[in-house]
């Protein structure tokens, strides 16, 4: 499946050259896709590609695309700690990608730049927009490049081709996106879920772009837009919307009554769009569609929307058997021993062949640096990053599903919210 960028493209975002927002033009974008490509292909084939995402940034997404282009395999390295070196160890080549705060800076400067690249510089964006050939913007999903995953220190096949992300992308456009929007991006490439169900469709559709890397770039760019999506951080981090919008889309968490309370309060929504997928099927797999979004509508089932990968609902175990339209074959990968099936790890209600309603996971987890965690493993990690050993985990119902609760002593409460911030800890943080 072939995707193209808008010819008339305006992308706004942060220059790392003035250090000023400025509109990109798509001639600018294509001079920047075009640069990386080229830096890609003086790799030599022997090389592994490793990619460690950080907040998104004009560049991240054009090195990002480039990389599509390339069309060669590379390994996505979760986690958003700062040991590079450690993170080398599972490639040839590390690209550093998106916007890293001050505090971190020098230690990515100090990097050895035959074996690490930092994407985001002031130095390659302006070598970037001098470059002299144009990317013609058109990107091909469908290839069997396969994409690989580091996740929780262990690497492993994420995507085996590319129809999976092209149906999730081409989903996403038909389902939510208008070619009027107004789309700002904010939530980063630390998940690939969030490519295929906010950033690649923003481009491949909408007009209007804009690109917030923090909170304060955010906070001065937010009044435009129309379509935002919305990720448990930022609620959790109370940030401001629109007075009016014409659709929120959710993903990765449980868009609860008291998420839609939130956004609710702060903008006049036409409707909010919540998304499905999981870590190897990545959203949207399947949405549910909150129409002048209200609290008494939260068990609206969701329809599966993606054409290439087929669900069926197992009546035994109140999971989803997934398939393709070619058959499970590229499946084998993740194929549950006992039963040879890819199932999934959330269990539903059957509605029809095509629709369901998420009764939650089989079991309890907390989401850290976009990656799910046990309880006793996330209460391990997060002791050893915070010095905090007095914590715990419970839960509570909220629409009928579990949402996790971090309890702390009174005096390492503003300890832990920091640390919640610094690690995007996707669960509320209370003093016991």
């Amino acid at each position: 499946m072939i995707f193209n960028v808008r010819k008339d493209a305006v992308i706004r975002a942060r220059s790392l050259i003035t250090n000023e927002f400025r509109n990109y033009s798509i001639e600018d974008v294509g001079r920047i896709i075009a640069y990386f490509v080229d830096k890609l292909n003086s790799l030599t084939h022997q090389e592994r590609i490793g990619v460690v995402g950080h907040n998104i940034s004009l560049l991240s997404v054009c090195f990002m695309l480039a990389l599509q282009k390339y069309n060669r395999e590379f390994t996505m390295i979760y986690d958003n700690d700062m040991d590079f070196e450690f993170k080398k160890t599972f490639c040839s080549h590390l690209f550093i990608v998106g916007w890293i705060g001050t505090p971190h800076r020098s230690k990515v400067q100090a990097l050895d730049r035959e074996q690490f690249t930092l994407i985001d510089t002031a130095e390659v964006e302006q070598a970037a927009l001098a470059y002299p050939e144009v990317d013609n913007l058109e990107f091909n999903f469908d290839d069997d490049r396969k994409t690989y995953i580091v996740y929780k220190d262990e690497m492993s096949l994420l995507y085996p081709n590319g129809k999976i992300e092209a149906g999730s992308i081409s989903a996403a456009i038909k389902n939510y996106f208008n070619p009027d929007d107004v789309c700002i991006l904010h939530r980063p490439f630390q998940h690939l879920g969030v490519a295929t169900l906010s950033i690649y469709p923003a481009l491949f559709s909408s007009r209007d772009i804009i690109i917030c890397s923090n909170k304060d770039d955010w906070n001065s760019e937010y009044t435009r837009a129309t379509n935002v999506h919305m990720s448990k951080e930022m609620i959790l981090d109370d940030f401001p919307l629109p007075e009016k919008l014409r659709i929120i889309t959710t993903g990765g968490y449980n868009f609860n009554s008291e998420c839609v309370d939130f956004v609710t309060k702060k903008s006049t929504l036409e409707k909010i769009v919540d998304c499905y997928g999981t870590r190897l099927l990545p959203p949207p797999m399947a949405i549910r569609t909150l129409e002048k979004p209200n609290t008494h509508s939260m068990w609206t089932p969701f329809n599966w929307v993606h054409e290439y990968v087929t669900p069926t609902f197992d009546h035994t175990s109140s999971k989803l058997i997934f398939s393709t339209v070619d058959g499970d074959d590229i499946f084998n990968f993740a194929k549950c021993p006992e039963t040879g099936k890819f199932v999934s790890l959330d269990i539903f209600r059957y509605v029809d062949e095509k629709s369901f309603d998420l009764l939650g996971s089989v079991t309890d987890f907390i989401r850290m640096s976009h990656v799910r965690y046990s309880i006793s493993d996330f209460i391990q990690l997060f002791s050893q990053r915070t010095g905090i050993s007095n914590l715990s985990v419970e839960f509570e119902i909220i629409d009928g599903l579990k949402n996790p609760i971090v309890l702390v002593d009174h005096d390492q409460l503003e300890t832990a919210i920091n640390a919640g911030k610094k690690y995007s800890v996707e669960s509320k943080i209370k003093a016991r």
